[in-house]
């Protein structure tokens, strides 16, 4: 790797020899295991939590909740870096490219939404604050507003969306085709077209006002649990030292990640009856299948697009034909409501060591705990 995708949250960090030094806060310190690296999270000037190790991603799917692929990457390499990897990985293992990514902030970075458009693939990421817009208003310009929704090049409105192309002839490269929703001029009768590359991180083939696209933002907080479970059901990703395996090496966490992977799919199928010997093969009775529904929250979106000023022209050319002002209405921000398209993340819970867990049945992939019967594990096939 680049030096610079190993630093994470050190000073500086020297490879040697097999060893590991880290400078973190002026001092420098000895890592036993050579392919660890460190992380930290921070909010404002405090640290709440800093660890040294490794960062277990999952690709998890959302129809089960199970993951299909895993990759372990040192924890001073940032996610957005071995991304690709772990795309290709769910993709293989799978053997079908997802329609949508679901992911949080630490993906939430051009060079990943660049990857996935230019693959097709629709970038649920929540909005990341960078030097050059801190406030997520400073993304309204005359291609496109806060929401990622294309203006209209020859009055300033908003425009619908008509369809995704990834190569647009020549190397125009990932298109989106728009057509003007309040057409004034002659011109927005006409069907427009924008690069994704004007903006990789705003401009997605799934548009944020979309009721599907708000459903799939809703639901990454469900993700989270899996984490959990992987740590008490395989000692997986563990966070503490009573979890983590005693053999050192990146190379032994992939592996035992690897064999987690394939016990846990080998359960589920178990229990959904998709095995080879099962006839008929098995289908997921109705009342287990929880549907999401985003209507709810994209109406909320438009009373909030209404509310900004973001449902009628601005820009350029609003502001050159006199219907509109450049830039849309300025609301405080207690008079602002909540923005269904960044849903607040709920706390998260902290894991329960082993011996701590209520009922030892909730840590059955999949399954609620009052719907296992713990005798069931006698007649495992395996």
């Amino acid at each position: 790797m680049r030096p610079d995708t190993e630093i994470g949250d050190a000073d500086r960090i020297d490879r040697s020899d097999g060893k590991l030094r880290v400078r973190v806060g002026g001092c420098w310190y000895a890592v036993l295991d050579a392919t660890a690296g460190v992380r930290a999270y921070v909010r404002g000037n405090k640290v709440k939590r800093f660890w040294v190790g490794f960062y277990n991603a999952k690709a998890i799917d959302h129809f089960i909740g199970a993951p299909v692929a895993v990759r372990v990457t040192s924890a001073s390499t940032q996610e957005y870096y071995t991304y690709p990897e772990l795309l290709d990985a769910a993709t293989k293992n799978t053997g079908v490219l997802p329609r949508a990514v679901v992911g949080d902030r630490g993906y939430s970075v051009s060079p990943a939404f660049e990857h996935n458009t230019r693959l097709g693939v629709a970038s649920v990421f929540p909005w990341r604050a960078s030097n050059v817009r801190p406030e997520r208003e400073m993304e309204d310009c005359d291609t496109h507003d806060r929401h990622g929704v294309v203006r209209c090049k020859h009055c300033g409105s908003p425009t619908r969306f008509i369809s995704f192309t990834r190569t647009a002839g020549g190397n125009r490269g990932p298109r989106l085709y728009v057509q003007c929703l309040q057409p004034i001029t002659a011109g927005c009768e006409t069907r427009q077209s924008i690069g994704c590359n004007v903006s990789w991180r705003m401009l997605v083939p799934l548009w944020r006002d979309t009721p599907t696209y708000l459903a799939l933002r809703h639901s990454h907080h469900r993700y989270e649990r899996v984490h959990h479970h992987w740590r008490v059901r395989w000692r997986s990703g563990a966070d503490d030292h009573a979890l983590r395996p005693k053999r050192r090496g990146r190379d032994n966490q992939q592996l035992r990640a690897n064999a987690a992977l394939l016990i846990e799919w080998l359960m589920v199928c178990w229990r959904e009856e998709w095995l080879p010997d099962s006839r008929p093969r098995g289908v997921p009775h109705r009342d287990r299948i929880i549907e999401d529904d985003g209507t709810g929250y994209a109406s909320s979106l438009a009373n909030l697009r209404h509310e900004l000023g973001l449902d009628r022209p601005f820009g350029t050319k609003a502001v050159a034909l006199g219907i509109g002002p450049a830039v849309p209405l300025a609301l405080s921000p207690d008079a602002v409501a909540d923005d269904p398209a960044e849903p607040e993340e709920p706390p998260v819970v902290p894991p329960e060591l082993p011996g701590e867990t209520e009922d030892h049945r909730e840590d059955q992939p999949g399954k609620d705990a009052a719907e296992v019967d713990v005798d069931d594990l006698d007649d495992m096939p395996f």
